[in-house]
């Protein structure tokens, strides 16, 4: 089983990360996660649009790199709030609960945002997928090319919105942290490697 520490929310200064994600997926994957066979460019572009707007980017993250990643983007239903949700998880690390976990953060986040409708996509021989879906006690629609896993009805309670909560401020420090890493591992790698003034004997 993950540490469940290890999946939160991504931000803005996330955006390599993910991108360096989605960019290490085989070409099967990136099939299953964007419907079609899709270039680097392609992938270059569309994760600009990932952190504009209500949209919401949760991610495994192991050894400061992205290995798993759920998006959660809202819009404007017949009925009020929906979202559509989609996941990927990089091949050697598939299996490990995973996918549950970011389902899980997009159940909560869902909740907190009085989610009428939360839609999955997903091809139909992707039975991981569908398995996960109903799990989450989602209805699967059928399509000959696709199909589509639906929660309705997702309202906030206590526990979800102090999880939530709780999830931000985790999120926030390790993005912190990472931070930290990126800009002064480097820097004090070099200050290590110089060379230090000997002193003379006294």
């Amino acid at each position: 089983m993950i540490q469940t520490f290890r999946v939160r929310k991504l931000f803005a200064t996330d955006l390599h990360e993910y991108r360096a994600h989605l960019l290490r997926l085989d070409s099967h994957t990136r099939y299953s996660r964007f419907g079609s066979f899709v270039r680097d460019a392609f992938i270059e572009s569309y994760v600009e649009s990932s952190f504009r707007d209500d949209a919401l980017v949760f991610g495994y993250v192991e050894d400061g790199l992205v290995r798993g990643a759920a998006e959660f983007r809202p819009y404007r239903g017949e009925h009020g709030q929906h979202a559509e949700v989609a996941f990927s998880v990089e091949d050697d690390w598939r299996r490990r609960g995973i996918g549950s976990s970011l389902f899980e953060k997009l159940i909560i986040t869902a909740r907190n945002r009085q989610t009428a409708r939360l839609v999955m996509h997903c091809l139909p021989e992707n039975r991981a997928m569908q398995n996960l879906a109903r799990h989450f006690q989602a209805r699967i629609r059928l399509a000959p090319d696709e199909r589509t896993g639906i929660i309705v009805n997702l309202n906030p309670t206590a526990m979800s919105l102090a999880q939530e909560a709780t999830d931000d401020w985790r999120a926030f420090a390790s993005a912190a942290m990472g931070i930290h890493r990126r800009v002064w591992g480097p820097r004090q790698l070099a200050l290590d490697a110089e060379p230090r003034p000997r002193l003379s004997p006294p």
